[in-house]
């Protein structure tokens, strides 16, 4: 009997003295448990207990979004995010971290607790390192955006084979397509004066040359080039090529004649007669003759644009060439020209179609 009250008596004091566990059915079981556990821990140990409840207990919540009624108060939210933007706490909101929870804590003493608790933080202050040394080198890589483009593509592609991470992918991803940027941008910049000057020498196939040549150039399925002289390269060549195609084959000139003559206003006036054909089955819009007057040694001194056809209303005397159709000078009638040239040879001269523009086919 005295036996066998002693090893009650010894079962109750170990019940007694035995460490609380976190263990609970409802959230005021809960509150009360973790009020036991934590008096369960030396003083020196339960601020760091309260802030391991804390991290379990809101670990996988999600950040609130305040809502904001002025249009005034968004703004300046947006301007304190920019000027309290931390790299390494971005990145912790995507890095891929051990799942936590309260339910974690269940059946475990203080002790346990804080040694599981320490655990996460040794294991987030490593994300941490991992982190701060990722955005060093991603710094480094960027340095040369704006000036070279092949170097920041490539240490930002070899930044990329070394990680596994998601967010650090996203990130160099999110480099490269700037690298991408600033190098087209760039070289948009350098083709527009060069397709400018081949535009404004009406050298459509240069300008279109350049153009194709820009767009080869160019990094990216997705980029867009915007650029009016790229555009205008792009469309006019087709139908210069078009024009030039017909006027090889259909377009005849069938007058070509230079002289001096006596005109009511002066004498010796160098003057042009030309006449041409449109031989074709499309009309032709526009149609001018640059006429070339050449001194003894055969050098070009002057040059006379002609306009034959047009679909310029104002120009009511000189209407688009239909197919067939015939543009003629009245008998006796010369393009006069306003200067004497004293040093032109009289009758040596030259033509070319400058200008050819076919009206849409309907």
């Amino acid at each position: 009997m005295r036996y066998a009250l002693i090893l009650s008596l010894a079962v109750f004091l170990v019940g007694c003295f035995e460490e609380p566990t976190l263990t609970w059915t409802t959230d005021v079981e809960l509150r009360q448990s973790i009020e036991n556990v934590r008096e369960s821990l030396p003083d020196s140990q339960q601020a760091i207990f309260m802030d391991a409840i804390d991290l379990y207990q809101t670990a996988n919540d999600p950040v609130p979004k305040p809502s904001f009624d002025h249009i005034e108060d968004v703004v300046e939210r947006m301007e304190a995010e920019r000027n309290a933007y931390d790299f390494v706490a971005h990145m912790l909101e995507t890095y891929p971290h051990r799942q936590i929870a309260i339910e974690d804590l269940r059946g475990k003493t203080g002790e346990q607790i804080l040694e599981a608790y320490s655990s996460v933080i040794e294991e987030r202050e490593a994300h941490v390192a991992e982190i701060k040394a990722f955005e060093l080198e991603l710094k480094e890589a960027l340095k040369t955006i704006n000036s070279d483009y092949q170097a920041t593509y490539n240490s930002l592609t070899r930044l990329k084979e070394k990680t596994t991470v998601p967010a650090f992918i996203e990130r160099i991803e999110a480099g490269l397509d700037s690298a991408v940027h600033f190098h087209n941008t760039r070289l948009v910049d350098s083709y527009n004066p060069k397709i400018e000057a081949a535009l404004d020498a009406d050298d459509f196939e240069h300008a279109y040359q350049l153009a194709k040549e820009l767009e080869s150039a160019v990094m990216g399925e997705s980029f867009n080039i915007f650029s009016y002289r790229y555009d205008q390269a792009l469309k006019k060549y087709p139908a210069w090529k078009e024009g030039q195609e017909y006027l090889q084959n259909y377009v005849e000139i069938t007058e070509f004649k230079t002289r001096r003559i006596d005109t009511y206003r002066r004498d010796n006036a160098p003057a042009i007669r030309v006449a041409a054909r449109n031989n074709g089955d499309r009309t032709i819009n526009e149609l001018t003759v640059t006429v070339y007057l050449k001194d003894s040694e055969g050098k070009r001194i002057h040059e006379e644009k002609i306009f034959l056809a047009t679909d310029n209303p104002y120009i009511y005397d000189k209407p688009p060439l239909k197919p067939g159709y015939v543009f003629e000078m009245e008998a006796d009638h010369y393009r006069i020209v306003k200067q004497p040239l004293n040093a032109w040879k009289t009758g040596s001269a030259e033509y070319e179609v400058t200008e050819i523009e076919l009206a849409p086919n309907e």
